[in-house]
């Protein structure tokens, strides 16, 4: 990846990090209208929003084209939030709701931060937070889940990395740690998928 990248400009990997948003979501979108995906509308409400704050946050530390992905994603995740309000998971827990309140909580905090660098850190742990409800749907319900998207979006997040022309903590933060929350994904998917047959099969 590495060596491929030093031969591409930053705008074009830019590009290509755009591209993989869009490869990664369109079937994700498709599978939610066939019913065979449901999402769960409070990880992706805390998405769209984190995603929108991360993407300001990384454009005006001068980001440049590695800021671009994650202005499409918060466009994507709003828009699958409001879509999962109406054919995602229903299926809502204590957990799930303290989760979306510790994120909306966690908001105010965030914008009360003079420190940029703190800001990115509140809002990256918003983020990992908003993987509760959608970790505990997936465990239960492995097939309701798409791992084709969070592969897709961890390789976008790492092209991304690399399009990145002013590298500092506040640019490279936020996309790190959605890149292995999204390997996490794939990972526990998997795993579940495979015991979940296999009690199926018995």
């Amino acid at each position: 990846m590495a060596l491929l990248t030093m031969h591409l400009s930053h705008e074009t990997l830019g590009w290509i990090s755009v591209g993989l948003v869009i490869v990664g979501m369109g079937p994700y979108f498709h599978l939610i209208y066939r019913r065979k995906i449901k999402p769960h509308a409070f990880s992706w409400l805390i998405w769209g929003v984190v995603t929108g704050i991360s993407f300001f946050a990384e454009y005006s530390d001068h980001a440049g084209p590695g800021a671009w992905s994650t202005g499409v994603a918060c466009i994507t995740c709003s828009s699958v939030a409001i879509i999962a309000f109406f054919k995602g998971e229903h299926s809502v827990s204590r957990g799930d709701v303290v989760s979306l309140l510790c994120a909306l909580l966690a908001l105010p905090v965030w914008y009360f931060t003079n420190n940029p660098l703190g800001s990115i850190i509140i809002v990256t742990g918003i983020d990992m937070v908003g993987f509760y409800p959608t970790i505990r749907k997936s465990y239960n319900k492995p097939y309701e889940e798409g791992m084709f998207m969070y592969f897709i979006t961890a390789l976008n997040f790492v092209v991304a990395l690399f399009a990145i022309e002013n590298w500092t903590l506040i640019t490279w933060l936020y996309p790190v740690c959605t890149a292995l929350s999204c390997i996490a994904m794939v990972v526990l998917l998997a795993a579940r998928r495979r015991i979940v047959g296999k009690v199926i099969r018995l």
